[in-house]
């Protein structure tokens, strides 16, 4: 579903979790997600996103996957630009941090992704 964004919203900050399976590690782990959106004509739709989420619970996948694949769900709003992080701290490997950005075009990074007066 798509909300118009009539209010202009510029950015919009969602955080979830979602729990995979680390084939290289050989364990369960914890995603702490935080998703920077940067809205164009529409906003998330929060729950449907928290439900494609979900879907990856559980799954065989490495952290660099997990970021790429709720990127792919930011993308289907059609945002101005958007940033998917997740940090890690439970798995048998220190803590990690990773991060994979969107930017529609490079104007649009470099006036800030504001609405035009």
């Amino acid at each position: 579903m798509y909300i118009e964004n009539a209010p202009k919203v510029e950015e919009v900050i969602y955080e979830d979790t979602v729990i995979n399976f680390c084939p290289i590690g050989k364990s369960l782990y914890r995603n702490n997600l935080t998703i920077t959106i940067h809205p164009d004509k529409v906003l998330p739709d929060y729950i449907e996103m928290h439900k494609e989420i979900r879907e990856l619970e559980g799954k065989s996948l490495i952290i660099e996957e997990v970021v790429d694949l709720v990127l792919d769900i930011v993308k289907k709003y059609h945002p101005h630009g958007a940033i998917v992080t997740t940090v890690v701290d439970d798995a048998n490997h220190p803590k990690v941090t990773i991060s994979k950005s969107y930017v529609r075009n490079v104007e649009e990074l470099l006036r800030g992704c504001n609405y035009e007066k």
